[in-house]
Formats: C-alpha cells, sequence, structure tokens
C-alpha cells in the first residue's frame, strides 16, 4: 500500500516535471522566437543605418567643397569690403581737404568782396572831390576870366 501511495506520488510528481519541463521548453521556443524576431528587427535597422551613413558619406564631400567655396568667397568679399572702406576713407579724407580749401577760399572771397567794398566807396569818394574840384575850377577860370 506504501509503494503504490510512493509509486503514485513519484508519477504525480513526474507528470508535473514533466508539465513544468513542457512548460519550459514552450517559454524557451516563445523566448526563442521573440529574440529571434528582435534579432531581425535591429539587422533591419542596423541595415538602414548603414544605409543612410553610407548617403551622408557620398554627401559630405560636396557639403565640404561647398562650404570651402562660400569660406573663398566670403574671405574675397571681406577683401573687397575692406578696399571699399579704405577707399572711403581715403574719400572722406579728400573732401575734408577740399572742404577746408573751399572754407579758405570762401574767406578770401569775403575779404576780397570787402576790399572791393572799400575801395568803390574810396573811389566815388575820389570822384566825388574830382567833381567839386572841377565845379571849383570852373568857378575860379570864370572868374580869372571876369578879372582879365
Amino acid at each position: 500500500d506504501d509503494l503504490a501511495k510512493h509509486s503514485s506520488k513519484l508519477e504525480e510528481r513526474t507528470n508535473s516535471l514533466h508539465d513544468e519541463c513542457q512548460k519550459l521548453q514552450t517559454d524557451e521556443q516563445v523566448s526563442r522566437a521573440d529574440l529571434h524576431s528582435r534579432i531581425k528587427e535591429l539587422a533591419t535597422g542596423s541595415q538602414s543605418l548603414n544605409l543612410e551613413l553610407e548617403r551622408q558619406k557620398q554627401i559630405l564631400p560636396a557639403m565640404s567643397q561647398q562650404l570651402q567655396q562660400l569660406s573663398a568667397e566670403s574671405k574675397k568679399m571681406d577683401g573687397q569690403i575692406e578696399g571699399q572702406l579704405q577707399t572711403a576713407a581715403q574719400q572722406a579724407s579728400a573732401l575734408g581737404r577740399a572742404s577746408e580749401e573751399i572754407g579758405k577760399l570762401q574767406k578770401r572771397t569775403e575779404e576780397q568782396m570787402k576790399e572791393c567794398v572799400r575801395l568803390s566807396a574810396e573811389q566815388s569818394a575820389a570822384s566825388q572831390k574830382q567833381s567839386s574840384f572841377e565845379a571849383w575850377s570852373k568857378t575860379a577860370e570864370a572868374k580869372v576870366a571876369q578879372l582879365s
């Protein structure tokens, strides 16, 4: 009777272990399938990344060349702007000097105009004196003529 009980327990235990073993195998198969699916996804992602990387590698030299061209153009423009600024500074300096000269000429012109006005006034005064002298001279001639 003990043997039957023991045998029954062993059979239950064996069945339980068998069930557990089958469950573990099923779990392992599911895990393997899941892992295989993830590996596939990673491989696809990796392949996609590699393609993108290759595309970027092909684009990079052209972009680098464009950047070098832009840099060269920028340097050229900097030089041109610097030249234009120097020219503008020289022109501004020349305009300043010309403006000073014009100021001096204007001052001289004003002085000459004042001198002309003074000379004109002197000439007018001399002309009046001459007219007065001529009138006096005629009067004097007339008196001399009367006396003789």
